[in-house]
């Protein structure tokens, strides 16, 4: 897991004892303002990089430094963690990146585009009509309730969004992040009699294809399921509760337990077994798995 812990000042950190320091570029040590706010990123008690930001007329400036042996998956994590704090802290109009091109294909990934030399960020407008706490700390949604203003096909996103806040979430866990606007509109014309049965597994299945992700699906059998999740790095389960069918985006962690998102409303930390999950939430037995493989079980 990816932490911030914020210091005071631009000068040396007891942290970075001195053969990490030197991992770090000098600027970051002599460089940086005292009207900046700088953290240190953490891998647990690591430290594997830092970041500051400013901010100016309504936008955002930040700047990241990442130690070599840091790993893409903790490079992103740490954008993710940073973009999301700094759009509940100010709802800026605007991020830039002031980092030049060296973490480009992460900057990428989480909707970062180049503009000129630095990397920007619009916040889709959609983002302030839901409430910050529909989100958790990363930016994956975890509150379908708080989505009355957000339309989706005849109905609103709170009544039948399921289907593509689980698209939303899956593929910004595969580094494919798009916005919310996006997402609900492509799967709301995809849906039948404008989602009055929410959203099919099949057409959920085609979108995410069409983004380029190798995503399968099982048939409708919990056995299968099950066994689909073992294999999965992440993935969305479509299963049957007290109140209709439901879709919620899942990703596995080290420990194997799956975490999942919008499954509970509010929970931002949901961690359980697969089979945990489907005996405490699944009604009946025909659960549906579209998952992504571990890339060492292709």
């Amino acid at each position: 897991m990816i932490s911030l812990e914020r210091f005071a000042g631009a000068g040396y950190h007891s942290m970075f004892i001195t053969e990490k320091r030197n991992l770090l570029p000098r600027e970051f040590f002599y460089e940086l303002t005292d009207d900046m706010a700088q953290f240190i990123v953490l891998k647990g008690n690591e430290p594997i990089g830092a970041c500051a930001y400013w901010v100016q007329e309504g936008r955002v400036n930040t700047v990241y430094w990442f130690v070599n042996e840091s790993s893409y998956e903790d490079r992103y994590e740490t954008v993710e963690l940073v973009t999301e704090k700094m759009i509940k802290q100010h709802h800026p109009e605007r991020i830039l990146i002031h980092s030049g091109s060296a973490y480009a294909d992460v900057f990428n990934a989480c909707r970062y585009y180049q503009k000129g030399r630095l990397y920007q960020k619009i916040i889709e407008p959609w983002r302030y009509m839901v409430s910050d706490s529909a989100f958790d700390s990363r930016g994956y949604i975890i509150n379908q309730g708080l989505m009355k203003d957000l339309p989706f096909g005849w109905f609103t996103s709170m009544a039948k969004g399921c289907g593509w806040i689980s698209a939303y979430n899956l593929l910004k866990m595969n580094h494919m992040e798009v916005t919310m606007q996006e997402c609900a509109e492509a799967l709301g014309r995809r849906a039948i009699l404008g989602g009055i049965a929410g959203q099919e597994s099949v057409t959920l299945l085609a979108y995410l294809r069409s983004k380029h992700l190798d995503v399968k699906m099982t048939r409708p059998s919990n056995k299968k399921s099950l066994r689909a999740m073992e294999i999965a790095k992440n993935g969305i389960l479509l299963y049957t509760h007290a109140h209709g069918a439901h879709y919620t985006a899942f990703r596995k962690l080290p420990s194997g337990k799956l975490w999942f998102y919008n499954a509970v409303y509010g929970r931002s930390s949901h961690t359980e077994s697969s089979e945990d999950f489907i005996r405490k939430y699944a009604l009946f037995p025909f659960c549906t798995a579209l998952y992504v493989k571990e890339e060492n079980d292709q």
